[in-house]
This record gives structure tokens, sequence and C-alpha cells, in this order.
């Protein structure tokens, strides 16, 4: 497998001007403190690629690099030039080669980790007590949360653990409820939209301080120190939280699975914003006073194709329902 894409750099620059100069071109970025990029006649022969443009337009140059070295350019969607692997510098394809076993060596690493995973999931299911009715307790949850439990429940494929898996999901789920309420402050509006569930979908996004989303792989103390203790509970904020009702209501499970429930707590969470923000922004409404005129599962059954949790998967609900599966159930069960 090749693995040198992963390793380089794609950069946007917006271009405002375009000048010859000696054996190539100098592309001025938008910025006026940018230095500018220059393209040798050796590396493209010939004009730049003509387009009219107004003058406040600008041009757009995408470059795919690796540190200085630009493997590939392209003006306004024209190909400009495209170094094949074979002509990479030596020294570059020493560096790329040493990059290349270091994250093969990490996926060896996060392979073992996984099925350790998966074998203290195995160990830990059998300990989880659970006196009451799931069904019902499920019904308790919000739309969302609730269809994505229930369709696993009647559509899953039966297995000796399936019970303890759905009870561990329910959980998880209860979990990144509380912390979405924990937070968001909803408001019941009428007439109009809550915009408290789109500001949610956004702050509980992997995209959110600037795409930082710990991985249970990776080692979280030194992800702290990257960012400072200062700020490390404000950006970490949701795995801190997650972390906590763990410890206290999951402590029977190992230090790994820990760390990979929390990292379903945060999809769940995110996954479970977006599909509560595409329900609440797109409720059936009277033309005329605006007030709503469905239930919130009424409103998920017009909208269940844009559901995202009902697609999710991890390694305590592996198994993804088919689509033709997921109609049957939006057809004839109920979600309440």
């Amino acid at each position: 497998m090749d693995f040198s894409s992963i390793f380089m750099k794609t950069t946007e620059y917006l271009i405002r001007r375009i000048k010859k100069q000696g054996d190539g071109w100098n592309l001025y970025p938008n910025g006026e403190a940018e230095a500018p990029i220059f393209i040798s006649c050796q590396q493209h022969a010939g004009k730049m690629p003509p387009k009219f443009k107004f003058f406040w337009q600008k041009r757009k140059l995408v470059l795919k690099k690796y540190n200085d070295f630009i493997i590939s350019a392209e003006l306004d969607g024209v190909l400009l030039f495209e170094v094949k692997k074979e002509a990479y510098p030596e020294e570059l394809c020493k560096k790329i080669a040493k990059e290349e076993q270091k994250y093969q060596s990490y996926l060896e690493k996060c392979r073992e980790q996984d099925e350790q995973i998966k074998k203290d999931l195995e160990a830990c299911l059998p300990k989880l007590s659970y006196s009451r009715t799931l069904e019902d307790d499920i019904s308790n949850l919000r739309v969302p949360l609730r269809a994505y439990l229930k369709l696993h429940l009647f559509k899953g494929t039966p297995s000796s653990d399936s019970l303890e898996r759905l009870i561990l999901m329910f959980i998880l789920c209860q979990m990144a409820e509380r912390i979405y309420k924990r937070h968001v402050r909803e408001t019941d509006k009428k007439y109009s939209l809550d915009l408290s569930c789109t500001f949610a979908a956004m702050r509980f996004s992997p995209l959110f301080h600037d795409g930082v989303w710990p991985d249970y792989h990776f080692d979280m103390k030194r992800m702290e120190e990257a960012v400072g203790s200062e700020k490390s509970h404000e950006v970490y904020e949701t795995y801190y939280e997650a972390q906590q009702l763990i410890e206290a209501q999951l402590s029977v499970c190992s230090d790994d699975l820990k760390l990979y429930l929390n990292f379903v707590v945060r999809q769940l969470l995110h996954l479970y914003a977006e599909d509560w923000e595409e329900l609440q922004s797109h409720m059936a409404r009277d033309g005329w006073n605006r007030t709503r005129l469905c239930s919130d599962e009424e409103d998920y059954l017009r909208r269940y194709d844009k559901m995202k949790l009902l697609h999710y998967t991890n390694f305590i609900l592996p198994e993804e329902i088919p689509q033709d599966k997921i109609d049957d159930f939006i057809r004839y069960f109920n979600l309440q």
C-alpha cells in the first residue's frame, strides 16, 4: 500500500497577480505580506492558463507539498504540473520511506490495541448489571437516540450477548444526552426556530477547536501538554465530562476500554447533535401562524433518511443495518 499521499500537505492560495520572472513565474498570494510562489519553466512549460477575471476577482492556486518540495500545482482547476514519485529527489524518497515505516508501525499498534479493546469489551459485558426493562428505558431518550437503539433492538442480528451490548450502548447514549442537555440552553420557541441546537451541532463537531478531537489511540497526556494545562480542560471539556460519567457508572471496564467508551460517547454526542439540529430545523409548521403541525416522532419519520445515527457503527454495535431493514423499521415500528 502506498502511504506517501498521507504525508503531503495541500494548501490553497488566492492569487492576486502573476508576473513573468526570469525562467518562470511569480504568483503573488492575496496577502500582501506573503512571499510570491515561484513556478519555473522546468516545472510548467508554456503559458499560464488564460482565464478572464475582473480586477476584484482572484485566481485560486492549489499546491500539494511535502515540506518545501512542491509535488503538484493546480491553477483555477488546470493542472500545471505533477512530479511523479519516480522523479522525487533521493533525499525526499528517504524521508517518505521513513515516514511510511513509522505510519505502518502506528497502524499495527492501533490494530493490536483494537483487538485488545474488543477482548476487554467481551469480558466486561457480563459484569454489567441492569434490572429494569430496556425497551421502556430507551423510550425515555430523545427520538434520534431512541430510534438508533430501537433499530438495533428490533432489526439487529441476535447474538448471545446482543442484549448486554444494547444495555451498554443505552448507558452511553444516556451520557451523551446528559452532556448535551448540560450545555445547550434550549428554549421553547413556539413560532420560530431555536438556534441553540444549530450552535450545539457546531460545538460538538470534531471540527470545533480547530479539529482537536482526541482519538482513543492517542496519548491524552501528550495532547494535554501540547495544548497547555491552562487550556486543556477548555479544549477537551467533553472528554473530561465523559470520563467522569464513565468512571462513575462503568468502573468495571479496563482503562483501554474506558478510553474507547469515552470516544464513543463523544461520537454519539456529535451525531445526536447533528440529527437533532436536522430535525428541529425541518419541523412541519403551519404556513400562517408558524406553529408546529407534528410531533418529534412524526417529523423524524419525514426526515429519517437524513439521520446519521441510524448508520453509526462501533465495536459495541458493529453491525451496519441495511437500508431495507431501516425502511422496514421506520414503516412498521412505533418510535415512541
